[in-house]
């Protein structure tokens, strides 16, 4: 009997030594700062937690991060004190965009069908969740925020302290066992815990691993089983909207060269190899463009063929110049287009068509790749489609 206690206790010091060098390996992340803002939905089930609302909701208008750029949900799962009363006096005097929302617990896991009305609501894709009897570091989302461009994550397990005595001491060293596995566990590239207290996550990700649907009539594992879900459901190497069964492969020129012979049998004029090179206002409407200047040398003089550039205007003038065109990027500085809104995001990349041999060929096949050559932190990847005439539309981004 004693060597089985004495091989059990190895074992669990092992086993806590791996733990406790596996979290010494974690690298720490310093947050840079950046100019782009993610935007958050931060969502909060609470029940009876009129005592701990106040230190919560204050950590929150304390957050250095822009307020339009994150939402607080709050969903009351069926309390009974005055926590909705607290939740509704705080958002009178304060200037935070605070929903309140009411679960009544119809399940037999009340706190998921909290967060899940929750989701349902929220505006932004990136959800964090934390619970009613905590508070946030002034720095929060601005570090999330650092992380989440940083490193592209599907979902960010972040720790979660026990501070100003609010615990008994067997509950701190209960919580601080429990941060040490997690941790561990991440260190040794075997992640098997987190907590829902601390947890954000990507809204298209959650519903595309079903959500909560599986274990719904189990009370706990809010947190571990879509731990779970988006473990086994989006590994790196698998992008899941890979699917194009059914559609047709096409080329983009044949298709404009087509539609441009319907457009001129409909009295529609088309001026190819015109390019707009100015912007035509009138009471600082747009009202169309001016074509640019043909038959000018690099030097700027006018060659033998130049022939100047004319006016077009028309009722509707629209833009399709693609990424960044010079016009687009006047227009939005104009009109500022894109105050209050997120910074685009632009992929480099390069498209090509090659030729290749008939036994190689197989018309209509389209092929996705999904990471490799890049890193494991770059989104990245490349299609094929054998088009007709032996060609293969190629692309990688």
């Amino acid at each position: 009997m004693f060597s089985i206690v004495l091989i059990v206790t190895c074992c669990y010091v092992l086993l806590l030594g791996l733990f406790l060098v596996g979290a010494l390996r974690l690298p720490e992340f310093k947050a840079t700062n950046t100019s782009h803002f993610t935007k958050f939905s931060i969502i909060v089930p609470f029940r009876n937690e009129v005592e701990h609302l106040n230190e919560l909701l204050t950590s929150f208008e304390n957050l250095d991060y822009p307020r339009s750029h994150f939402e607080i949900i709050l969903v009351n799962d069926s309390s009974e004190d005055g926590s909705v009363s607290l939740v509704k006096s705080f958002t009178h005097k304060t200037n935070l965009e605070i929903k309140l929302m009411h679960s009544y617990g119809t399940t037999k896991s009340p706190k998921k069908e909290a967060l899940l009305k929750g989701i349902n609501k929220s505006n932004n894709n990136w959800i964090v969740t934390t619970d009613a009897d905590c508070a946030v570091p002034r720095l929060w989302l601005k570090t999330l925020n650092a992380f989440i461009i940083t490193k592209t994550p599907n979902m960010v397990v972040m720790p979660v302290f026990i501070t100003n005595g609010h615990k008994k001491t067997l509950e701190c060293l209960e919580t601080l066992c429990l941060q040490t596995v997690t941790m561990g566990s991440f260190g040794v590239g075997k992640p098997t815990m987190n907590n829902g207290a601390n947890l954000a996550y990507q809204k298209s990700d959650f519903f595309h691993v079903k959500g909560f649907i599986g274990n719904e009539q189990i009370a706990s594992g809010d947190d571990m089983f879509l731990f779970e879900k988006f473990g086994l459901s989006i590994p790196s190497f698998v992008m899941p909207p890979m699917n194009n069964h059914g559609n047709y492969v096409a080329s983009l020129a044949n298709l404009c060269r087509w539609l441009a012979t319907q457009a001129e049998e409909l009295g529609i004029e088309i001026f190819p190899g015109f390019p707009a090179s100015e912007i035509l206002y009138e009471n600082d409407k747009v009202v169309g463009v001016r074509t640019g200047d043909m038959g000018v040398s690099l030097e700027g003089e006018q060659k033998p063929g130049f022939e100047a550039g004319i006016d077009i205007k028309a009722k509707y003038t629209i833009f399709g110049e693609g990424c960044r065109g010079h016009l687009g990027k006047e227009l939005i500085a104009k009109y500022e287009l894109d105050k209050g809104k997120d910074p685009q995001h632009y992929g480099i990349g390069f498209k090509e068509v090659w030729k290749i041999k008939d036994e190689m060929h197989e018309e209509g096949l389209v092929i996705h790749t999904n990471g490799w050559p890049s890193a494991k932190n770059t989104p990245a990847g490349s299609y094929l489609y054998h088009a007709d005439n032996n060609e293969v539309y190629l692309g990688y981004v």
